[in-house]
């Protein structure tokens, strides 16, 4: 531990984490611009009859008026500014509780990227990534402790790491499904392809992090990041800027002074402080507080994608546990029918109710992948029928979707009284019915 403790406080070239955080910036300015191109507030925040927030945050609301359009124009250009090194702590600071904020407003915002780059703010907060290449002239450092830069490395592992464990199931391994229902409907049928997919992408997630951090396998594994997440970019056009980011923060891989052959640091002593050395020692210790901190980050990344296991065995089925898990990719879900039946007791009326009317495409998707979602729907319009004078109701509903390929068939018992069943993300939900193998 005592030797733990002394890499972790060892100096490094400040180069290397200021050029990723002027990269990193540059993503969260075109993640900005691109959720006013696609009117995120008016189209799929307002438009709405209901959002989504996450279990437990359900304080979460959507701010009156012009505020979340004004609040969107702000964290643009505290990304800007987290790009160029400007007032760098109070920017990141800025956009991480506003980008977290849009998060959390409805689930189905939720993206393995944008969970990564709240984590990757969160982390900067505590970093001095603005020691180089940056237009601040109060802050620069010829050096930044070697921690800043191993766990930036360890969040990239996981990412990668996890997606692959994740496809350790029988639908990628033998059915090698969802890479064969998903390359159908854009008329890729080739077996060779789908097995180079399927295998060849679960080979690359659960070795390419030890591949980056060995330095004799870094240049290959370099290629392979490059090649993987091109493919994936071609492939895939659901996934914005998350390949190219995936591309660009390979970087963060290579010794802290590697870039300085060719971008020279924004410190006139850094190269000489540095000499040719990329790393010295550093008298002073890891703070308590600072062992803490990277501890606990540490052992909630490596145990939080884990709890589905005490939950149940396939929480891309049945709900519970697939957020927050770098579950990516591993599940195709094509809805056949989704539609509500609201019952009037007293008076025997059924009224049928469509819910692609009230909601937008993404919560759509998100309702058939996450039976609570389903729930939590038919309690909004109950409500909403208790508001329009009918007391003694019942919500039903029918999912019909197929699922990685299979015939088929209902999430959930169609003539189970929605209002009555539990939701808790703790435990199997026992009114979702079984997947059948067919």
């Amino acid at each position: 531990m005592k030797r733990i403790a002394e890499i972790l406080s060892t100096q490094v070239s400040s180069s290397l984490l200021g050029l990723f955080r002027a990269f990193f910036g540059a993503c969260l300015v075109y993640e900005i611009f691109y959720y006013f191109n696609i009117g995120i507030i008016a189209k799929g925040l307002k438009a709405p009859v209901v959002l989504f927030p996450y279990e437990g945050f359900e304080w979460v609301t959507l701010l009156p008026g012009k505020a979340p359009e004004l609040l969107l124009f702000l964290s643009l250009i505290a990304a800007f500014c987290i790009m160029l090194g400007i007032i760098y702590k109070y920017a990141i600071t800025f956009f991480f509780f506003t980008f977290t904020y849009f998060f959390l407003l409805d689930k189905g915002f939720y993206n393995n990227h944008l969970y990564l780059f709240i984590l990757l703010c969160g982390l900067l907060i505590f970093m001095p990534a603005d020691s180089a290449y940056s237009l601040s002239k109060k802050n620069k450092k010829s050096t930044v402790p070697y921690w800043t830069i191993l766990l930036l490395r360890f969040q990239l592992f996981v990412v990668y790491f996890y997606g692959g464990l994740a496809k350790l199931n029988h639908d990628w391994i033998i059915l090698k499904e969802p890479i064969k229902s998903i390359f159908s409907t854009q008329g890729y049928t080739s077996p060779m392809l789908i097995n180079f997919i399927a295998y060849g992408g679960l080979a690359f997630d659960l070795s390419i992090g030890f591949l980056l951090f060995w330095r004799p396998t870094r240049t290959i594994a370099v290629l392979a990041v490059l090649l993987f997440n091109c493919t994936n970019a071609f492939l895939f056009h659901d996934i914005g800027v998350f390949p190219f980011f995936m591309m660009g923060a390979t970087m963060i891989f290579f010794e802290p002074n590697f870039f300085e052959k060719w971008l020279p640091v924004i410190s006139s002593n850094n190269r000489q402080k540095m000499k040719t050395s990329s790393i010295k020692k550093n008298s002073s210790n890891l703070s308590n507080l600072q062992k803490a901190f990277i501890g606990t980050y540490v052992s909630l990344q490596l145990l939080l994608p884990f709890r589905s296991l005490f939950i149940t065995s396939n929480p891309n089925w049945y709900g519970p546990g697939q957020r927050f898990s770098w579950r990516m990719k591993i599940q195709n879900r094509v809805e056949k029918e989704l539609s509500y039946a609201i019952f009037d007791m007293d008076s025997k009326k059924i009224l049928t109710f469509d819910p692609h009317t009230a909601l937008t495409s993404t919560q759509i998707n998100t309702l058939i992948q996450d039976p609570r979602i389903i729930v939590r729907f038919a309690h909004f319009l109950a409500d909403d029928a208790q508001h329009k004078g009918i007391k003694n109701v019942e919500v039903k509903a029918k999912v019909l979707i197929s699922y990685n390929g299979r015939t088929p068939q209902l999430i959930i018992d169609q003539d189970k009284d929605l209002l009555t069943v539990s939701t808790n993300a703790t435990e199997v939900p026992q009114w979702v019915l079984p997947l059948a193998e067919k």
